[in-house]
């Protein structure tokens, strides 16, 4: 009990001593929580654009913005969530689990990626929804967002899926990227 105690003063007194600049020098610049909105007009502007494009299935803009690889393996997870039985679906199809979508493949497999159902699950999403359950960070260009679709809130699954895809916004040389991932 003594020991207890006399380590208790000693961290009480570390924590006393350091100023407090100096306990967020542990914090990873990749993962600090932002608190601060990003550029919400030139986000606004851009998703607007993108969800047009996405809808009107205009493939060459909405490829300007994505970044690569797409890991496959997420657009399928995504897609048969309502299976309630994933893992198997991939074990039948062990193309996705390794398979990379890249920039010259993108085409190839564009309504992969943005088949009809998620195309207008992202013609339903707003730029308030974003910014409300999205969350926002400090990435090395700035401040980035993540957004998650779950499939749950768009299609009937009967089983109690977390499947999601994600997107990743950040803002790039004044133009917005998405990076898609998934779980």
């Amino acid at each position: 009990m003594k020991l207890f105690l006399v380590l208790f003063l000693i961290i009480d007194s570390l924590i006393s001593y350091a100023a407090p600049d100096n306990l967020n020098t542990f914090q990873s610049e990749s993962f600090e929580l932002d608190t601060s909105l990003p550029d919400t007009t030139s986000f606004s502007q851009f998703w607007n654009e993108f969800r047009d494009n996405v809808i009107s299935n205009n493939k060459q803009e909405v490829i300007k913005h994505l970044d690569f690889p797409i890991h496959a393996i997420f657009p399928v997870q995504f897609r048969f969530a309502y299976d309630c039985d994933t893992v198997r679906f991939i074990n039948d199809e062990k193309m996705y689990g390794n398979f990379d979508i890249n920039s010259n493949q993108i085409i190839e497999f564009y309504n992969f990626v943005f088949d009809p159902t998620f195309q207008k699950i992202i013609g339903a999403t707003t730029v308030d929804r974003i910014l409300k359950k999205g969350s926002q960070y400090r990435c090395s260009n700035g401040t980035c967002i993540e957004y998650q679709f779950f499939p749950k809130e768009y299609i009937k699954v009967e089983c109690s899926s977390d499947s999601n895809l994600k997107f990743y916004f950040r803002k790039e040389n004044n133009s917005w990227k998405i990076e898609i991932g998934g779980i």
